[in-house]
């Protein structure tokens, strides 16, 4: 029968930060995306016309990626 540590080795609790560390990354990365989208889009608000939609998707899409 095997028995399991409950402590995680060095290396596993190693990943595990890293993994932590990426999505908190990720989340600040999103949130100024949609910071600078919303900025963008009420400084161009006078400008947008329903021509100009697909472009204002192309770009929040791009911020997104």
């Amino acid at each position: 029968m095997t028995t399991f540590s409950s402590e995680a080795s060095p290396q596993t609790q190693r990943m595990n930060r890293l993994r932590v560390d990426i999505l908190w990354l990720l989340m600040v990365a999103t949130a100024v995306c949609y910071g600078a989208l919303a900025i963008l889009s009420k400084s161009f608000a006078y400008k947008i016309d329903s021509e100009d939609r697909p472009t204002l998707i192309m770009l929040s899409l791009f911020l997104l990626a």
